[in-house]
């Protein structure tokens, strides 16, 4: 009886350490995970268009929040800034023009950091749907600077004539 209880003992103690070992693998994975995102999505780069689209008065910063679902499969969400430096769903406070802002920066920011791609091109279709002139001014002085600045092409397809007259 008392080898039994402590072959249970040993049995329960390697069980243990197998437990303490894949927890750790698994934060260390997430971890991973966690800084891959943040190297893939530089809000620097973001921050620095979305600024240059001047989507909105007050809500002048993007960030992104890396976490993870209830799931565990892993979320990216950004949020607004404002003055008082409290983040915001941007869905709740901007328009559909600032929202498409919002969206435009992100892309963008990602795909300036593209490197080694055979294509240096960046497609974006119908891209200032709901802007108003000043957006437009302001998104085709950026697209401007970008091809200006980079190697990168731009292929825009609209049916607004506000892109090529701005």
């Amino acid at each position: 009886m008392a080898q039994q209880v402590e072959e249970s003992d040993k049995e329960k103690k390697q069980r243990e350490g197998e437990l303490e070992k894949a927890e750790s693998e698994y934060k260390d994975a997430r971890y991973e995970i966690e800084e891959s995102l943040k190297q893939f999505f530089d809000t620097f780069q973001i921050n620095d268009l979305y600024e240059k689209l001047e989507p909105h008065d007050t809500l002048r910063i993007l960030t992104c929040e890396f976490g993870f679902n209830e799931d565990d499969k892993p979320e990216l969400t950004f949020k607004v800034v404002g003055k008082d430096e409290k983040a915001y769903a941007p869905e709740w406070y901007l328009s559909t023009a600032q929202l498409n802002v919002v969206a435009f920066s992100i892309f963008l920011g990602r795909a300036l950091q593209t490197v080694g791609a055979p294509l240096q091109s960046i497609f974006i279709d119908d891209p200032v749907g709901h802007f108003d002139e000043m957006n437009v001014v302001c998104f085709v002085d950026l697209l401007r600077n970008i091809v200006e600045n980079t190697r990168k092409q731009l292929i825009i397809s609209t049916h607004e004539e506000r892109v090529f007259t701005a």
